[in-house]
């Protein structure tokens, strides 16, 4: 290649491959590395001589315009898309279809808090999602898509409109599979959630509404064909003390109104009657009307009488006339009772 220097041609030196012919525009040209040549900025980085590589700092305010194009960002490696804070990463796509927000900002129902906000309202942190201060959280509320939470925990069914805990086919408007346990309200043992008007208002209670109060003692045909055994709550009235540390009655004496009660027959395995009385828990042996005495008074003519006490079966009456004359009066039975069924009389305890 030759460069007319003003005066001659001059023939110009051979170079490497790569360099390129710059010039002054006074002194003669020569060969250099194209390094230099443009100004590279503003997220780009000169990193070798014709090299320009995606990596620097923004040097303004960018706008990347994409108009009817669409911009794709290709993961088609093992390579991640990363987000940084200086050091810190804050924001990960992976290339295997993940995204991670990272961080430890609490949410709630201030604008600007939480790791993640959308739409200046719903806010989500590692372990939250809150909506804005006295705001309606909603969640499948136009879909009547069903809203499930650890399988059959608790269950939504948006259709129906129904609630189950447990089961994750309501048929109710609420449907607990298992044990309810009820804590407010102060409720005593033996207490009852009953209605105390028609908008569903409800109290603890044992008082009125039809409850057999605690110490109650009912009659109970245990010995009937199909008759289940007592419930929890209730024991035999037949003797013993109340072993029940639930019960407000533990380690009291329980009557004993089943047996072990002795008559005038002698038959100990008779029950007691109940009786209404100012004072409970009295117990009375029984007392028979039975025929007390007879008088036969023929003493003018010079009878003597001799009266023998009812001794549960018969009560002689004696007569010693001259002529040797006997008056005799028998008593039936072995005890004065009506006509009855025998039963099991029981004692409610809580």
């Amino acid at each position: 290649m030759m460069y007319y220097n003003g005066t001659d041609w001059v023939r110009l030196a051979s170079s490497t491959s790569g360099r390129i012919l710059r010039t002054n525009g006074a002194a003669a040209p020569s060969w250099s590395d194209p390094t230099g040549i443009m100004t590279v900025e503003n997220g780009l980085t000169e990193t070798a001589p014709a090299t320009v590589r995606l990596g620097g700092t923004l040097t303004q305010a960018t706008t990347i315009t994409q108009g009817s194009y669409t911009m794709d960002f290709n993961l088609n490696g093992t390579g991640d898309l990363r987000v940084m804070d200086g050091a810190t990463e804050r924001v990960r796509f992976e290339d295997g279809g993940r995204v991670e927000i990272l961080g430890t900002t609490d949410a709630s129902g201030t604008a600007g808090t939480g790791v993640l906000e959308i739409g200046n309202s719903l806010r989500l942190d590692g372990n939250e999602m809150i909506t804005n201060t006295n705001a309606i959280l909603y969640i499948n509320n136009d879909n009547n898509g069903d809203v499930r939470m650890d399988g059959s925990t608790l269950v939504v069914d948006a259709s129906a409109n129904r609630v189950g805990i447990g089961t994750t086919g309501p048929s109710t408007t609420l449907d607990v599979n298992g044990t309810v346990r009820i804590r407010g309200g102060s409720p005593n043992p033996g207490d009852m959630l009953m209605a105390t008007s028609t908008d569903g208002t409800a109290t603890w209670t044992q008082a009125g509404y039809g409850l057999v109060p605690i110490g109650s003692i009912i009659a109970w045909h245990g010995n009937m064909s199909g008759v289940p055994s007592l419930p929890t709550g209730w024991v035999q009235c037949s003797g013993g003390t109340v072993s029940d540390a639930a019960s407000p009655m533990n380690g009291q004496a329980i009557p004993n109104l089943n047996g072990g009660t002795t008559s005038q027959s002698g038959d100990a395995s008779r029950g007691r009657f109940l009786r209404g009385h100012t004072t409970s828990g009295l117990f009375e042996d029984d007392n028979s009307n039975n025929l007390e005495w007879i008088n036969h008074d023929d003493s003018g003519n010079g009878d003597t009488n001799d009266f023998l006490p009812d001794n549960g079966g018969t009560v002689t009456i004696r007569n010693y006339s001259t002529n040797g004359d006997r008056y005799q009066a028998e008593l039936d039975g072995d005890e004065t009772r009506v006509t009855n069924m025998s039963v099991r009389w029981i004692l409610r305890i809580k």
